[in-house]
C-alpha cells in the first residue's frame, strides 16, 4: 500500500522557525513516503518567503481511503496549545477575542479565556482539543502519529497535565519528541512516554547549503564583505526600552567595530519583531542595515555570515549553533530552558540588560554541534521504524 505523510506545522504565518521544519522532515523522512501533504491552521501560501504552500487543519479529517496515513507534528512551541491562543496568530479577528478574554480574565473574570476558547474551536469546526498535539483517540484513521521538536511552555507551571483527557490524547501518540529537559520531565510525572531530543532545525546547515541560500536572497550581497553582528528583538520585550537596546548596540559595535544588521525573525500577528527594531534603528547613530521584509533564506544566511548572533529568537539561536556562529540568547524562557538543555554554556542565555558584558565573554567563541545533529539523527532513525 502507498504511504502517505501529513506534516503538521504552523506554517500559515511568518515566524522562521515554524517554517524550516518542513524542510528538514521531508529531507530525512521523505524517502519512506510516496506523497507528502503539508497541514497548518488555514490554507496559505508563503512560498515567496521560503515556506511551504499548506491545506487547511480540516484536511485531517477527511483524509484518502486506500493509502497508510502517517502524521507527523513538525515541530515547535505547540505542546497542548489551545486554538485560540494559535489562531490569534493568523487571524486578526481571533486576535481581538483573544486580546478582549484576557483583559476580561485579569479583571477576575477567568471563564472569558475557556468562552472564548470554546466559541473559537466551535466557529473553525475544531474535533480536536489542540491545534498541534492531536492523538490517534482523535483521529484514529492515522497509522502512526509523532511528535518532532516540540516545545511545551503551556505545560510548565500549570496542571494541564493532570487533565485525564490530555492524558490520554498524549498517551495515544506513538513518539514524542521534545526540545528541553523541563518539558521531558514534566510529561514523565504525568506517566507520559517522551524522548529529550535538540531540535531538528539544527540541521539546517545540511539542508541549506551556501549556493542554495545565496540564490533565493532578495537581501543585499554586500553584507557578504562587511563585519556585522546579527540583532534581533521581539517587540514585547523592547516595548518602551527602545533606547536601553540602541545604546547597548553603540556600545557593541565600538567595542567590536562590527556594524550592525537588525532583521525580524518574527513578523506575524503577536511577534511583531519589525516594529521594535525600526523603533531602535531609528535611535542607532552607527553604521546599521535594517532589514524590513526578509524570507527565511536571508534571516538564515545573515546569520550565517554574521560575527555574533544576538536574539530572542528560539531559531535564531539554533541557526547560530547549526552554522557555528558565536550567540547570546536573551528574554525568553524558552530560549533559557533550550540553552540551558543543550549549550556548553549555560551563560549563552543573559538578562537583555547585560548585553555588553556578554559580548565580552562571547565574541568570537563557537561551540561545536556535531553531537547535537547525531542526537537528531537517532530520533529520526527511531520515527522511521514506525513507516517500515
Amino acid at each position: 500500500m502507498n504511504k502517505r505523510l501529513y506534516v503538521l506545522a504552523a506554517n500559515d504565518r511568518f515566524n522562521y522557525g515554524d517554517l524550516l521544519f518542513p524542510y528538514i522532515i521531508s529531507r530525512y523522512l521523505g524517502q519512506y513516503f510516496n506523497d507528502i501533504k503539508y497541514i497548518s491552521t488555514t490554507q496559505s501560501d508563503l512560498s515567496s518567503k521560503g515556506g511551504f504552500k499548506t491545506e487547511a487543519f480540516k484536511s485531517l479529517y477527511n483524509i484518502e481511503s486506500g493509502w497508510e496515513n502517517h502524521l507527523i507534528v513538525a515541530g515547535g512551541d505547540s505542546l497542548c496549545a489551545e486554538w485560540l491562543q494559535i489562531l490569534s496568530y493568523v487571524e486578526p479577528g481571533v486576535a481581538y477575542i483573544k486580546r478582549i478574554s484576557g483583559k476580561l480574565s485579569r479583571i477576575g473574570i477567568p471563564v472569558a479565556d475557556k468562552f472564548a476558547e470554546k466559541l473559537i474551536r466551535l466557529a473553525y469546526g475544531a474535533k480536536t482539543r489542540f491545534v498541534f498535539s492531536v492523538g490517534k483517540n482523535e483521529l484514529p484513521e492515522f497509522k502512526s502519529i509523532v511528535y518532532n521538536s516540540l516545545g511545551g511552555s503551556r505545560v510548565l507551571g500549570t496542571d494541564i497535565l493532570n487533565d485525564l483527557a490530555v492524558r490520554k490524547i498524549l498517551s495515544s501518540v506513538d513518539y514524542i519528541a521534545v526540545r528541553d529537559k523541563l518539558v521531558g520531565q514534566s510529561l514523565e510525572r504525568a506517566g507520559i512516554s517522551n524522548a529529550v531530543v535538540p531540535d531538528s532545525a539544527i540541521l539546517m546547515s545540511e539542508v541549506f547549503d551556501e549556493q542554495l541560500l545565496y540564490e533565493h536572497l532578495s537581501v543585499s550581497r554586500d553584507l557578504l564583505h562587511e563585519d556585522y553582528i546579527f540583532f534581533q528583538g521581539a517587540d514585547y520585550i523592547w516595548m518602551n526600552e527602545y533606547d536601553n537596546a540602541a545604546s547597548q548596540l553603540e556600545a557593541i559595535a565600538e567595542m567590536t567595530g562590527c556594524k550592525l544588521c537588525l532583521c525580524p525573525i518574527g513578523t506575524a500577528l503577536g511577534h511583531y519583531d519589525q516594529v521594535a527594531l525600526r523603533q531602535i534603528a531609528g535611535k542607532l547613530k552607527s553604521e546599521k542595515t535594517l532589514i524590513d521584509d526578509p524570507s527565511i533564506y536571508d534571516i538564515m544566511w545573515l546569520i550565517k555570515h554574521s560575527r555574533l548572533y544576538i536574539g530572542s529568537s528560539l531559531h535564531g539561536t539554533i541557526t547560530a549553533m547549526s552554522y557555528g556562529v558565536p550567540y547570546i540568547g536573551y528574554g525568553v524562557n524558552k530560549l533559557k530552558a533550550y540553552i540551558d538543555t543543550w549549550s556548553c554554556d549555560p551563560g549563552h542565555f543573559v538578562n537583555k540588560d547585560t548585553l555588553i558584558r556578554a559580548v565580552k565573554k562571547y565574541y568570537g567563541k563557537t561551540s561545536p554541534c556535531a553531537d547535537w545533529k547525531n542526537k537528531v539523527l537517532q530520533s529520526f532513525k527511531e520515527m522511521s521504524e514506525l513507516y517500515l
